[in-house]
């Protein structure tokens, strides 16, 4: 029999004497790499170009929540304060004598407003009324007080209902800790609080041994100080002693260097800080925003920034407006939201 013929395998062609196996050329790799390295870049692009809407969107959600929160907190302390300080004689007095945090200072050019008896709540126009701060003295819960009313040590003791007071200052300060549009800075709102005062007018009401028995307690309490809410600061403060005694008027240091942000939100961001926030920043230009900075006031350097206060009407239903400002800004874009109160009280 003759020798079987040699079968060539399909895979396989005879050509120069060589065997040649199908396969991918080097060019095609690099078409289809160059095609890949497109569709990943589109992708990139609709990714980032989400993430941005994302963010936007979050932070235009946390400035409505934000801003809202704080107008409400606003109105709350209008509705309990004792008095509401203008920018006058008196005012300015108790603003003298208040002692601030090193560390949260006031924003340069921050004013007290000025109530306007016979105004509307519109934007000013060549007369300033409106403030970008509040100096409050806000009523607080009465303290029980155990005395002996009629002087009869065979009749039991009654309560008196001690009225106490905190001064309260909200104001703008430049945070550095973060810095927003390249400012070196953020704007926060801050909100500094005194220790408690005890309401002289009202303790000097009392007979001479009604007051040494309340002003004892109240000493033993921890409340040293007594202030007349009728007079300027350097009249109204009276000192407790240990006795119940008082004296004064004394000089006295308002001091309200325990505070907290009323943003604190503000201290960090998201993704790793990219989202950035403050308070309305009032610069030259104005930024562009969709919510105006300084609506009611008249713009001068940082003042009023995005806080502002206005109170008009006769004392018995005085109308006091808050407005607030907030921004966030990511990849240089910003968004802006104004949240404001109407608050009517019977001061202010």
């Amino acid at each position: 029999m003759s020798a079987p013929a040699t079968q060539i395998p399909r895979r396989m062609a005879r050509h120069g004497g060589r065997a040649a196996e199908s396969g991918i050329s080097f060019v095609e790799v690099m078409v289809s790499l160059a095609l890949l390295s497109v569709i990943g870049l589109i992708f990139y692009q609709l990714f980032i170009g989400s993430m941005r809407v994302t963010m936007m969107l979050e932070s235009e959600s946390d400035l409505v929540t934000l801003g809202q929160r704080v107008v409400n907190e606003m109105r709350l302390e209008i509705m309990q304060s004792r008095t509401a300080f203008e920018d006058d004689t008196v005012g300015q007095s108790y603003l003298a004598q208040v002692s601030l945090p090193t560390d949260a200072p006031v924003l340069t050019g921050s004013l007290l407003p000025i109530v306007d008896t016979g105004g509307r709540l519109e934007p000013d126009s060549g007369t300033r009324r409106v403030g970008n701060s509040m100096l409050l003295a806000r009523h607080l819960e009465p303290t029980l007080v155990p005395f002996d009313h009629d002087g009869d040590s065979n009749t039991p003791e009654i309560d008196f209902e001690a009225d106490l007071y905190r001064f309260r200052y909200v104001y703008l300060s430049e945070n550095t800790e973060r810095s927003f549009l390249k400012n070196g800075h953020y704007l926060d709102l801050v909100l500094a609080t005194s220790g408690r005062y005890a309401d002289f007018f009202q303790l000097d009401g009392l007979t001479a041994a009604q007051k040494a028995d309340v002003a004892v307690d109240l000493y033993a309490g921890g409340i040293t100080t007594a202030w007349d809410p009728g007079r300027p600061a350097d009249q109204a403060f009276y000192q407790i002693q240990s006795d119940g005694s008082l004296t004064g008027p004394f000089s006295h240091t308002i001091d309200l260097t325990e505070y907290r942000s009323l943003l604190p939100e503000f201290r960090g961001g998201r993704i790793s800080g990219s989202m950035n926030y403050s308070v309305g920043i009032q610069s030259d230009p104005p930024l562009e925003t969709d919510d105006r900075i300084g609506l009611y006031a008249e713009p001068s350097g940082p003042f009023p920034g995005g806080f502002e206060v206005l109170a008009v009407g006769p004392a018995s239903s005085r109308q006091v407006l808050v407005r607030v400002v907030l921004l966030a800004e990511y990849n240089r874009r910003l968004s802006s939201h104004e949240n404001r109160v109407i608050v009517t009280t019977s001061s202010f």
